[in-house]
């Protein structure tokens, strides 16, 4: 519930339609360059999984709930893109050492992602 009303907050100041699909992602990646500790700590135990697929469940939602309306399938296959792909790169990153600014790396996810979103 968290996750969905820090969205709703960046969401509501955000630019376009683009701003608004992936503005999850500006709040969740500072939070979780914040708890890298946290991360690395869950990871390395049997609730790793568990963490991240509660994770994919609420970014999944914030996703599915922002996209505009469309066919089923391809509005589906853009929410399992765009937040798959997001746990994919934060998870390397954290697992890396998160080295990388944060800002850097978000950035990154957005300029990748929003070529794949449906127009």
């Amino acid at each position: 519930q968290v996750l969905i009303k820090e969205h709703e907050a960046v969401a509501a100041s955000s630019g376009g339609p683009e701003d608004r699909i992936l503005g999850f992602s500006t709040f969740m990646t500072a939070h979780l360059y914040e708890q890298r500790q946290i991360f690395h700590a869950l990871m390395r135990g049997q609730g790793g999984q568990i963490f991240l697929d509660m994770i994919r469940d609420v970014l999944c939602e914030i996703v599915r709930k922002d996209l505009p309306a469309g066919e089923a399938l391809h509005r589906e296959a853009a929410v399992q893109f765009v937040v798959g792909g997001y746990i994919a790169v934060v998870t390397w990153w954290l697992r890396s050492g998160a080295k990388q600014d944060p800002n850097l790396v978000e950035g990154a996810f957005r300029a990748i992602a929003s070529s794949g979103l449906p127009r």
